[in-house]
């Protein structure tokens, strides 16, 4: 998890990592020159995302998450699968903590997410109590085996925000890249939650 801010940088917005420092329950104890300017930037300001490696069942039902038995076998089918990420704004990250039970992670459940009928973010849902390929001793094997190159967590911190020096920072916000406040191509942020 990093705290983010989604800077215009000409007529896009490109992910960067916040420079202030904060305490462990993330109050400011030293505002970066990205905060003081753009923290009353609604679309600007830093925001705090969670980045993690993320199975995607290929062939589950896209409206569900889930699989359907074969009508002529009354069999599932095989699972196939590849690995991504998956980026989670704070929003995000809570509504899945809260699809958990008493003593259990979030890792142990499949996760279904679909995008709000608005547009913006998503919803989860929990479409079985068990994640499927764990229920697979082979396949959970594959997927393991396969997982083993992000193991370091370098892929994953990539994708929370390049980090810049206070002075790259400065050279950001000095050109128009900070003006997104007002600017029509700037209505809301890019959703964070995306695989």
């Amino acid at each position: 998890m990093a705290w983010m801010h989604f800077i215009m940088v000409g007529d896009k917005k490109k992910p960067y990592r916040c420079l202030s420092v904060r305490d462990k329950r993330h109050n400011i104890i030293e505002m970066g020159d990205c905060c003081k300017k753009l923290n009353k930037d609604k679309d600007q300001g830093a925001q705090l995302v969670f980045a993690a490696i993320a199975l995607k069942y290929i062939n589950a039902d896209p409206s569900t998450g889930k699989y359907a038995k074969d009508p002529s076998t009354q069999e599932f089918p095989p699972v196939r699968w590849e690995l991504g990420w998956l980026r989670l704004s704070q929003a995000g990250f809570k509504a899945i903590g809260e699809l958990t039970q008493e003593e259990e992670k979030p890792h142990q459940f499949d996760v279904a997410m679909r995008n709000k009928e608005s547009g913006i973010g998503y919803t989860y849902t929990r479409p079985s109590q068990k994640a499927r390929f764990r229920q697979n001793d082979e396949l959970l094997a594959e997927v393991m085996e396969e997982a083993k190159k992000f193991k370091d967590g370098a892929f994953l911190i990539k994708q929370l925000g390049e980090k810049v020096t206070a002075l790259d920072m400065k050279a950001i916000l000095s050109g128009n890249a900070a003006a997104g406040a007002g600017k029509a191509a700037s209505k809301h942020v890019d959703n964070t939650d995306e695989l």
